[in-house]
């Protein structure tokens, strides 16, 4: 019984190990230039995403209803970033 348990408690702790990883993640770059200057910060509200609701099951209406809003971060366009190419408009 006491092996098992080890065996256990071995797996538990290489499974800890192996999904802790350093690589960046989308979350942690949202989060990272959300106060850059050369970033843009919008709130969606899923009203103006125009989802016909009729074409939807059960299980993705209810998750659909329960976003309040869509979080976008977008790069900004300027001139200076772009070699010197104004911004056409």
């Amino acid at each position: 019984m006491k092996s098992i348990k080890n065996i256990i408690s071995i797996v538990l702790i290489v499974v800890t190990i192996v999904s802790c990883s350093n690589k960046p993640s989308l979350q942690k770059y949202y989060i990272e230039n959300q106060e850059n200057q050369n970033f843009m910060v919008i709130d969606i509200p899923t009203s103006i995403l125009n989802i016909n609701e009729d074409s939807l099951s059960a299980k993705q209406l209810t998750t659909f209803k329960s976003i309040k809003k869509v979080n976008f971060l977008g790069f900004k366009k300027t001139s200076e970033k772009f070699g010197g190419i104004p911004n056409r408009k």
